[in-house]
């Protein structure tokens, strides 16, 4: 975990200094570490679901949840 956590905040601040934003943020850098560190254990889709999506049958638990961002608020550019 320590490893995942830094590698996405390197990455984060290497692109800040060089004044570039991933389009999904951190979940950029995640899917690149998962990329070449494959995983030993695929969570579901519960530990981490979108407020905005239906939920379906097969959830039972939302374990972590994910709301809409106002990017304007959030993000240093704009949202762009």
């Amino acid at each position: 975990m320590y490893k995942l956590v830094k590698h996405c905040y390197t990455q984060s601040q290497e692109d800040a200094k060089n004044n570039i934003e991933a389009v999904w943020q951190e979940e950029s850098h995640l899917n690149r570490y998962l990329l070449n560190n494959k995983p030993t254990k695929v969570l579901s889709p519960e530990y981490l679901w979108a407020d905005y999506d239906a939920i379906t049958e097969e959830m039972k638990v939302i374990r972590i949840s994910q709301i809409v961002k106002n990017y304007e608020e959030v993000r240093p550019n704009g949202g762009h």
